[in-house]
């Protein structure tokens, strides 16, 4: 009696799929981990970008920036320096007003991982600086005969140089990106970048 129950309770475990059923939960287990996706990755960047302007073959000005940029989709890790400059948008002396602008550099940076160790940057590097000015006409208040003369307001004149571009680079390379030559004061500006990956 006890060999017949105990026939019975195997072939009904077999029959009912039991053990595969248990086996089946567990092999269902990475196959839901793979429709959630890989995760999201942890590295950083530490990118370094120098500005240097040659006047011939001296090095006449150097400008290193450091930014960290993650590898996740979201803004750009971003660098603000400068001041902020007045121009004058009136030419009567009388009713003088300004408006402000930006001067400095501007420095805008995102990264993707594409295999191990090589990655696609985008870079916007910006600067702007104040050269000197140049005086404009001014009409003074009107007066007198003898007094309707003119005067002189300096105007600041403002600079530029911007590069944006797409580019890969390697852990530990050191690029140069861009190069380009001032038309006016002949002068050369060359960006240089080299990244740190961080884990």
């Amino acid at each position: 009696m006890r060999r017949l129950m105990s026939s019975v309770i195997l072939s009904a475990l077999v029959l009912g799929g039991c053990w595969p059923a248990v086996a089946q939960e567990k092999s269902d287990s990475p196959k839901e981990e793979a429709k959630s996706g890989p995760r999201e990755s942890t590295e950083q960047l530490q990118v370094k970008v120098t500005y240097t302007e040659y006047d011939g073959e001296k090095k006449v000005k150097i400008f290193p920036f450091v930014l960290l940029v993650s590898l996740r989709n979201g803004p750009p890790s971003e660098i603000r320096v400068g001041t902020r400059t007045p121009i004058a948008t009136s030419a009567e002396a009388s009713a003088s007003q300004y408006q402000y602008i930006d001067v400095g550099t501007n420095v805008d940076c995102r990264a993707r991982k594409l295999s191990d160790g090589v990655y696609a940057l985008w870079l916007d590097f910006d600067r702007s600086w104040v050269d000197g000015d140049v005086f404009v006409i001014v009409q003074k208040i009107p007066g007198p005969p003898l007094d309707n003369s003119v005067g002189k307001f300096a105007q600041p004149i403002i600079r530029r140089f911007r590069s944006e571009n797409d580019f890969n680079i390697r852990e530990g390379q050191t690029l140069e990106t861009i190069v380009g030559t001032d038309p006016v004061s002949g002068r050369v500006g060359k960006i240089e970048v080299s990244i740190t990956v961080i884990k």
